[in-house]
């Protein structure tokens, strides 16, 4: 393989065994120089890299709920690598939110239901006849 060696794998739920999806898949060079490799994993929780230099590298993955994953490898030359690996849950504990709204038009709608109701409860087919509201038509002789 010139240019390098190619690395794949996929990543799945250590409970489930269903597809991690959108993990951060990270190769770093351990000794010497070079650059990171990441890419996240697609729907089907794989990912792929090629041309990967030989050498020690530092595999990090991470992933939103879920417990980090770190391990070194040693990818030689012209070489097809199968990283998979699963990953534990792991729920982030976080500080409660509190939403405090107010509203300068709610103190004027409050009852408003109630009122609408009982109006119109007590309008009558007669009232609105009466004011020329409503005009009812008839037929005769049919």
């Amino acid at each position: 393989m010139a240019g390098g060696s190619r690395v794949l794998g996929s990543l799945v739920e250590r409970d489930t065994q269903q597809p991690v999806v959108q993990a951060e898949v990270r190769l770093t060079p351990i000794v010497g120089p070079g650059t990171d490799l990441a890419m996240v994993t697609d729907r089907r929780g794989r990912f792929f890299f090629r041309s990967v230099p030989p050498g020690l590298y530092t595999l990090r993955i991470d992933c939103l709920g879920y417990r980090p994953l770190e391990d070194s490898v040693c990818i030689a030359e012209a070489a097809a690598m199968n990283l998979d690996a699963e990953l534990v849950p792991h729920a982030i504990d976080l500080e409660p939110i509190v939403v405090t709204a107010r509203s300068t038009l709610l103190p004027h709608l409050i009852g408003f239901e109630e009122q609408r109701f009982q109006t119109l409860g007590r309008i009558r087919c007669e009232h609105l006849r009466r004011n020329g509201a409503v005009v009812i038509w008839t037929r005769r002789g049919s």
